[in-house]
């Protein structure tokens, strides 16, 4: 569909209709009061339903959800496990909004997060518009949640940046939205999130990033599940990166390509780069420039074993020289792993709540 044959009249005239979508798997210590945090958004509670949708969760999370006495909220319960994808694609097809918007159990929306995440919605060239979200730290000694908000930080600039150029690259699962009238079901095996959001640029359209529309996640994920978090979002992005890869082609789609390449593709590709950088050093070593290099290396990967015993001993006061070097090399071994599934054709469907 393109922007001449897309109806932006509702939107743009007054307060679209927004479809609220939960994908949920074992989320009963929290459900309530994600649900209380949804309704009490600064937004019309006549102009937004909220869709609760179970992935055949196996505990208390469905009982509790439907204790929420609200005329706006629905409760589902697919009954079997298919992945966020596809119980995406379902909710999709039940919603009523004009606008799909999507979150998870443990984000929890600023009061004023909607509306400024729905207000980008007036450009007629805007597809989809993904929101922030920010980090509470937790008290959990093994936490990475301090090197998961230094990564984020990261990651939200270089969403910004992308956004004035041409259009963010993907968006994040706890608080992104899009025009109903553009989403396409994807394979159950493709990662909505960022999937989505190209579709969407292929289509002619382009995606906001909206810095004040803030969610707010607490992570006391330990370092093991944060690899394996990191290993199945990576493996499903490369799997989804294929689904879309004429979106590499620069002839075609200019800037965007090269930002695709860059901030995605290129950065999996990293720990492929810093294997070659180590052994390719190794032939080097009569130049004492590359003597130099090869010890920055060496110290590098020591501070990193460091913050690595660190975290073995669940030290959690010790200074990031320590513990970001560590974070760097846990990612990117995640990434590596990553690489190495996807090349044996494997997948990663559904998901486990990592908190």
């Amino acid at each position: 569909m393109n922007r001449e044959t897309l109806d932006v009249s509702s939107v743009t005239d007054n307060l679209p209709t927004v479809s609220f979508i939960i994908a949920c798997y074992n989320e009963e210590d929290i459900i309530a009061e994600k649900l209380k945090n949804t309704l009490s958004l600064d937004y019309p509670m006549d102009r937004m339903e909220v869709l609760v949708i179970s992935d055949g969760s196996t505990d208390e999370t469905v009982t509790r959800a439907k204790k929420t006495k609200a005329d706006n909220v629905r409760v589902l319960d697919r009954g079997e496990r298919t992945g966020k994808t596809a119980v995406q694609n379902y909710g999709s097809s039940l919603a009523a909004g004009e606008i799909l918007v999507f979150s998870d159990a443990n984000a929890f929306y600023r009061p004023d997060a909607l509306r400024k995440l729905i207000q980008g919605f007036r450009e007629p060239r805007i597809g989809g518009i993904c929101g922030e979200v920010r980090f509470v730290s937790s008290v959990n000694k093994e936490s990475v949640a301090k090197e998961e908000e230094f990564y984020w930080g990261y990651e939200q600039f270089l969403k910004r940046a992308e956004s004035r150029v041409r259009s963010a690259i993907g968006a994040n699962g706890a608080i992104y939205a899009i025009r109903k009238a553009l989403y396409e079901p994807l394979p159950e095996e493709i990662i909505s999130d960022l999937v989505e959001p190209l579709l969407l640029v292929k289509n002619g359209f382009s995606v906001k990033y909206a810095h004040d529309a803030i969610a707010e996640e607490e992570i006391s994920i330990n370092y093991r599940r944060e690899y394996h978090r990191k290993k199945r979002i990576i493996l499903r992005s490369l799997h989804g990166l294929s689904f879309v890869k004429e979106l590499l082609n620069p002839l075609k789609y200019g800037i965007f390509s090269i930002q695709l390449l860059s901030h995605k593709l290129l950065r999996w590709l990293i720990p492929v780069a810093l294997i070659g950088l180590f052994v390719s050093n190794l032939f080097l070593l009569s130049s004492w420039f590359f003597q130099v290099l090869f010890l920055a290396q060496l110290v590098f990967y020591a501070l990193a074993g460091i913050g690595w015993i660190m975290q073995k001993n669940q030290i959690s006061t010790g200074p990031q020289i320590f513990r970001l070097p560590f974070y760097f090399c846990l990612v990117n071994l995640a990434a590596l792993s990553a690489l190495v599934l996807y090349l044996q054709g494997r997948n990663i469907i559904v998901w486990e709540p990592q908190r």
